[in-house]
């Protein structure tokens, strides 16, 4: 019989941002294409769409559950990379979290019109 193995709050928040990068990469690609390719009067929808991407990586970001993670994973015993890593996600959270989503929503929008 085998155990289940059960991710670290390290873990945890490595997958997370993986999974916010990968997000943050697609909304690149999408501005990219809002700039370069995209037919006339596409601009609108493409710029609600990238907004509302912004606003789920920041949910994503800024959620509850993200600072017990970090809570839990600032306890665990880390080699220096990895401390320095979970240091820097920890200053993203930091950051994001004195944002409000309104205004993460307004930047996008604002941004990908005036391209």
């Amino acid at each position: 019989m085998t155990s289940a193995h059960t991710p670290s709050s390290y873990d945890e928040l490595r997958a997370l941002f993986t999974r916010l990068s990968r997000f943050g990469h697609l909304s690149a690609i999408a501005g990219w294409d809002m700039q370069t390719m995209m037919p006339p009067g596409g601009s609108k929808a493409r710029s609600e769409a990238l907004a509302e991407l912004s606003v789920l990586q920041h949910q994503i970001l800024t959620a509850e559950k993200t600072g017990r993670l970090f809570e839990r994973a600032q306890q665990e015993t880390l080699d220096d990379i990895d401390r320095a890593n979970l240091l820097e996600m920890r200053r993203q959270y930091d950051n994001a979290v004195l944002v409000p989503e309104s205004l993460v929503e307004a930047k996008s929008l604002a941004g990908a019109r005036c391209e």
